[in-house]
Order: structure tokens, then sequence, then C-alpha cells
């Protein structure tokens, strides 16, 4: 605060040295006008410090790592507090200019479906194999939708486009993503751009169905031949009996992309528990798809468990002891003190 009164009295002291009609009392030496000019910047320079301090106070009240670990989200910020660092220092080192702000201000938009689909894709304690097929479609659409007057924004905006075509353009082909799709209760088949992609995975989920009860039945039926059956014919109506409800297990996949999709927002494990009595064939498959994860390694952060761990403090830890302290750390006060 005391900076910033410093900051203003001085403010005001130069625009009265810059009136003709103003003449300071005691201005004649060199050396005065250059102890004032660094205490004017040194109080700038607090100022600027102060007010991004306080800035991000406001943003981050509670330290949390996830506000920190995206470039979006520091690219929004900037913008906020730009315009208030040009104004209290105009001597500062160059800066982004005006129209530099503006691409940033049209990229936070452009960003920010990609800054979602990362943090979705990254999650720990939910399903999100089956989340891949519809982000991609939901990000395609979001930045197809989107449109800007800067030419080189328009022109990021196609090469993203571009990537999302290269990278994700087979991904309902992929058997796992696309059968984990089908069986989240959110999605089911709503999400899928291909039809060809669909049907496969429909028909491949069907015949996964079929001969996991061909497998669960054909052992109770091992029976030594005898040379006479008396229950020849009982045996071949159960037979059919047997292909007839094989039929019916099914055409649960059918029955069960008829009903309408559950509430984004609930849980797909917790509605197969619902759901298990009707579909059960179903049910087992789901409990084996919609368990996979999305990606293979966890995504980059800026802060992690290991980076907080290993401080200035605790150079000298050994991988031994940073496994230790990572798995403490990773317990929860009733694990821990139970």
């Amino acid at each position: 605060m005391e900076s910033r009164q410093r900051l203003n009295q001085d403010e005001i002291a130069t625009i009265l040295e810059n009136d003709d009609d103003y003449s300071p009392l005691d201005s004649d030496s060199e050396e005065e006008d250059r102890v004032v000019e660094d205490d004017v910047w040194s109080d700038n320079e607090d100022a600027m410090v102060d007010f991004v301090e306080d800035t991000s106070r406001q943003e981050d009240p509670d330290n949390n790592i996830a506000s920190r670990e995206s470039p979006n989200l520091e690219i929004f910020r900037y913008v906020k507090i730009a315009a208030q660092l040009l104004l209290d220092d105009t001597d500062s080192p160059e800066l982004v200019t005006g129209q530099e702000i503006e691409i940033l201000k049209q990229l936070i938009p452009l960003l920010q479906p990609l800054e979602f689909v990362t943090r979705e894709s990254s999650g720990q304690n939910y399903v999100t194999l089956s989340k891949i097929i519809p982000m991609i479609n939901c990000l395609t659409s979001q930045l197809t939708k989107f449109s800007s007057s800067i030419e080189c924004v328009t022109q990021l905006q196609k090469k993203l486009l571009s990537e999302c075509k290269k990278r994700f353009g087979l991904i309902e082909f992929n058997t796992l993503a696309a059968l984990a799709t089908i069986l989240d209760p959110r999605f089911k088949n709503l999400h899928f751009q291909d039809a060809n992609a669909c049907g496969r995975a429909i028909q491949k989920l069907k015949n996964i169905i079929k001969e996991d009860i061909t497998i669960s039945t054909s052992g109770s039926e091992d029976e030594i031949a005898e040379d006479f059956d008396f229950w020849s014919h009982h045996k071949q109506l159960a037979v059919g009996q047997k292909r007839r409800r094989a039929s019916t297990k099914a055409d649960e996949v059918s029955i069960y992309l008829a009903n309408p999709v559950c509430a984004l927002k609930a849980n797909p494990l917790e509605e197969w528990e619902d759901l298990k009595p009707v579909f059960p064939a179903l049910y087992k498959q789901a409990r084996i798809y919609l368990n996979v994860v999305s990606t293979s390694v966890p995504c980059e952060r800026l802060f992690s468990k290991a980076g907080a761990t290993v401080t200035v403090s605790r150079n000298r830890l050994t991988g031994k002891h940073l496994e230790k302290f990572i798995f403490l750390g990773s317990t929860t006060k009733t694990d821990f003190f139970s």
C-alpha cells in the first residue's frame, strides 16, 4: 500500500514537472534528478509486483495445483493484468502490443476445448475410455464453429482441425474405445460419425456375448456318449431352447441401444448395477471394457506429487525413499490412521 501511495505522489510530481508554469524549488542538481528518477522506477517496480501478487491470490486463493497447470489459463490471467501493467510503468521493458493482446484474447476460446479434453482424459477416479469418441466429436464441433477475424488465429484453427483428423480420424475403429463407448449408458452410439464403424462395434459386441454364452453352456452338456440314450429327444429340445436363449441374449444389445441414454453426470458403473437384472450379459462386458483407462501414461503437469516431494531441502532423497514418501502422501487419513 505504501509503494502505491509513493507511486501516486511521484506520478503527480512528474506531471507537474512537465507543466511549463511549474518550477520546482530544488531541481538545479542533475544528481537530484537522477535520484528522483531511480525512486520512481523502484516504486513502479514494487507496485507492479504487488499488483501481480494480489491478482494471483485472487485467481488462486487456495493455491490449487489444477489451476496452475494450464497454459491457456496463464494466457487468460496475463490478458487481465496486461493493461494495468502498461499503465503503471511506461518505461518497463517492451511487452506485447495491443494487437498481440487481441490475438491472445481470441486464442483463449480456441484453446479452451483442448484444455477440457486434456483434463477429462487424464482423470483417475472416473471412467475415461468411453469418453474419448464423444469428446473427439464435441471437440471437432467446437473447433469448426469457432470463427476469428485474425489470420494467424484462423490458420491455427485449421491446423488444429487437421491434427485432430490426422490423430483421431480412425478412433471409432478402435475396438476398445468403440465397445467402451457403446457400453456407456451416457453415450451408447450417439457420437459415432462413421456408420460402418458403429455397425462393426455393435456386431462385435453381439459376437462376444454369443461366444460367452456358448462357452458357459458347453461345459455343462459334456457327457459320455451311450449306445442307448433314452433322453436323447429331451436333449435335442434343451439344445434348441438354449439356442433361442442365446439369440435372446444377443438381442440385449438392440434393446439396450433402443432405450434412452442416462444423464451426462451419471456414474456409468453405478448405472450398470441398476441395469444388471435387465441386461446380465451386457453387464458382464461393461465391467470389462469400462475399466480400461484412456491414456497409457498420466498427463504432464507443471506440479506433480513427485515434484512437490523432491524440494530443495529434500534433494538428496533416493528413489527408494521417494517412492515411500509418495505412497504415504497418496493415502487418505482413514487408511493412514485405521
